[in-house]
Parts: structure tokens; sequence; C-alpha cells
């Protein structure tokens, strides 16, 4: 699957998309926030995301 296939079937497939790196404290903290508040808990790895900047 190409990264940008994985980007628009998430971004299609649900309601909120973070797309962040693992050791980002910002993006640490934006997901735990919206993993309290709205429940979100839908994580997807894969090794060509982290070919998005």
């Amino acid at each position: 699957m190409s990264v940008e296939t994985l980007v628009n079937d998430q971004i299609s497939n649900n309601k909120v998309v973070v797309f962040s790196k693992t050791y980002c404290p910002y993006c640490k903290a934006a997901k735990a926030t919206l993993k309290q508040e709205v429940k979100a808990s839908n994580n997807v790895q894969d090794d060509d995301v982290v070919m998005i900047k």
C-alpha cells in the first residue's frame, strides 16, 4: 500500500486523524488528549509513514 493510499484511507474512514512521530512530545500530548476526550484509540503505525514530512 502506498503512503498516499494509506493517508487517504485514514482520512476518509475516520473522523479524527493524527499523523505523528513517536518521539515528538507535542504529538504524544495531542494523542493523549484525543484519547481521553474523544475516546479515540485507533493507532496505525507503518514504516512507510516515516516518509511523510
